[in-house]
Parts: C-alpha cells; sequence; structure tokens
C-alpha cells in the first residue's frame, strides 16, 4: 500500500514521517516504569511515584484514541 503526503511545511512532514519513533518512545518510556513498578524494591512513595508516571502519559495517550498495545 502507497500513501502520499502533501505538505508544504516542514515540521508536518517531519512529524508524519516519524511518528512511529514517538511512538516507540513512549513505549520504551512505559516499559521502564513498569518494570520498576513489578520488579523494583522501593519504599511506597518512590513506587507510587512511578507508578502515576506510568499512568498519566497512558491517560494522556487514551485520550487521542491511542493506545501503547497497538505498537507491540
Amino acid at each position: 500500500m502507497k500513501y502520499k503526503l502533501e505538505t508544504d511545511e516542514k515540521n508536518e512532514h517531519l512529524y508524519a514521517i516519524h511518528g512511529m519513533d514517538w511512538a516507540l518512545v513512549c513505549w520504551d518510556l512505559d516499559q521502564y516504569l513498569r518494570s520498576n513498578t513489578k520488579y523494583g524494591d522501593f519504599n511506597d512513595d518512590k513506587m507510587w511515584a512511578f507508578e502515576e508516571t506510568r499512568r498519566i502519559p497512558r491517560q494522556f495517550i487514551c485520550d487521542r484514541g491511542l493506545n501503547l498495545e497497538m505498537i507491540e
């Protein structure tokens, strides 16, 4: 399948071609935080911080109609 992207703005073009890179950065960050909450040996405050830091971006992603599982 071929797609054609036409734009006069360089930034729009860069956003379009690097969309998967951004998705992978989000995925990597989520997996890092997941690993720390699952296997980390932290006090309750630090564990809460890891959990919240993971939950909030996931909510932002969901609010835009996306989900990280679609890039697995």
